[in-house]
């Protein structure tokens, strides 16, 4: 197949190729600064956690109070999915997996 279409299909796929590894530094960047602010903070601070970051998303994001969701209300269970809010606005996916750009800026 050596169409013009298989030929910018192909193009597209080495950009996003090439993307993923730079989304991947960049989001290791924003870890690790954000590992030496949080040890700053708190001496006692050993590390993010993938047990804790999951408690997290699963809580209520104002002290349990009422009518304040949880990261679950609007990102469901699943990870992966991409979500749409009540007045229709998109959320992409969280899941750094699907999609490699996410959390990479520093903003």
């Amino acid at each position: 197949m050596n169409s013009p279409q298989a030929s910018l299909l192909a193009q597209v796929i080495r950009l996003a190729l090439a993307a993923i590894p730079a989304g991947a530094a960049a989001r290791d960047e924003l870890l690790a600064g954000d590992a030496l602010k949080a040890e700053k903070n708190d001496p006692a601070f050993a590390g993010f956690s993938a047990a804790l970051g999951e408690i997290f998303h699963r809580k209520s994001c104002a002290g349990d109070k009422p009518g304040t969701p949880a990261c679950t209300s609007r990102h469901l269970e699943d990870l992966h999915a991409a979500i749409r809010t009540p007045a229709g606005k998109a959320i992409d996916t969280v899941a750094v997996s699907v999609s490699p750009t996410r959390l990479v800026d520093p903003a």
